[in-house]
């Protein structure tokens, strides 16, 4: 089962900048999908300390249960959503993984990222979230395996957004030079096919298909200058038709209007009022593929009373038209900020 993950932000007056302070050493227990858990289910665990340029934020550090750094960040909860400033994740055995800086948030300048034997995997630049300039990416052996060149601003569809300039195999063989050539790429540790086709200046162009790791055809669609459209089959054989890649999980009402009933429908609890009790909570829930809100989990919460009315509003909100990834329904993870504010 696919599952995809986005963190769902409202720009109305029930949101607003949540301000904390943390105890020293706060320790936070995790999974292996960094979901808080008891310390016996734990794959990780979290130290949070007020950040020591004395702001807000919160220097946070995550650990393997083993005890080995997992990474270093500056994040505005110990729940670290949105990061902040200078980042840096390792493997267990210690090699680097992940290493750049956030400004609000989002990707900013040069980001590396390595395999596990400590080969450089892919340096890029990045302009509020999103990779720009020339770009590269290389085999796990230190073949170089592709040239890209991605461009500043919004695109649609969003495969515009950047070209393949050059692509060689991990044996040095070029296949595609000044984006024209025809390309198979291959799941990762693996001899199977993910997928193959052609691109002209850059861009997919023609047929391509896609093969699962059992290798069965499990998409072929056409690119068109700007248009793409396909077939896709689902693992019992189900046909879809699409023309979009990817289609995000929604409101059956819109935005606005859920955010209009979030705004009606939370009460504040007395308890919470009487104790002057104020912040966000953030709720992760699933939409299914026939847009059921599903496995309502609490990961952040203020107080137990606070926490509840969050649990509940989700429960209780309309239904959700499920996202989509080549015309097939998907299952999606949603993570929903819901903030507590005295007036």
């Amino acid at each position: 089962m696919n599952i995809r993950f986005f963190i769902f932000c409202l720009s109305t007056s029930l949101l607003f900048t949540l301000k904390v302070i943390a105890q020293k050493n706060d320790i936070t227990y995790l999974d292996e999908d960094f979901r808080e858990v008891e310390k016996s289910e734990a794959s990780y665990y979290r130290l949070s300390q007020p950040h020591p340029d004395g702001t807000d934020k919160l220097f946070v550090q995550t650990y393997y249960s083993s005890g080995k750094i997992q990474s270093n960040a500056t994040c505005y909860t110990s729940l670290c959503i949105r990061k902040e400033g200078y980042y840096i994740s390792y493997y267990e055995n210690g090699n680097k993984k992940e290493e750049g800086h956030r400004v609000k948030g989002s990707k900013s300048g040069k980001w590396n990222r390595w395999y596990e034997n400590g080969q450089l995997k892919e340096s890029s630049s990045y302009i509020r979230g999103g990779k720009v300039g020339i770009w590269k990416t290389w085999y796990q052996n230190g073949q170089i395996q592709s040239e890209n060149e991605s461009f500043e601003g919004n695109y649609s569809p969003s495969y515009l957004s950047s070209k393949l300039i050059s692509y060689w195999d991990s044996t040095g063989t070029q296949l595609v030079s000044n984006g024209n050539g025809e390309v198979v790429y291959y799941y990762d540790k693996s001899n199977h096919p993910s997928s193959k086709g052609a691109y002209q200046d850059g861009f997919k162009n023609g047929t391509w298909e896609g093969y699962t790791k059992e290798g069965q055809l499990s998409y072929r669609e056409t690119y068109r200058k700007n248009n793409v459209s396909g077939l896709s089959w689902d693992e019992e054989g189900n046909q879809y038709r699409y023309k979009e890649l990817e289609v995000r999980a929604e409101p059956k009402i819109g935005y606005k209007r859920f955010s209009i009933y979030l705004d009606n429908a939370l009460k504040y609890p007395e308890s919470a009022h009487k104790k002057g009790i104020e912040g966000r909570v953030y709720v992760q829930f699933e939409v299914d593929e026939e847009g059921n809100i599903i496995n309502i989990e609490l990961l952040k919460g203020i107080g137990k009373d606070c926490d509840a009315e969050s649990v509940r509003i989700i429960k209780n909100s309309p239904k959700w038209n499920p996202g989509q990834m080549r015309g097939q329904p998907i299952v999606e993870k949603v993570i929903l900020p819901i903030t507590f504010k005295l007036t």
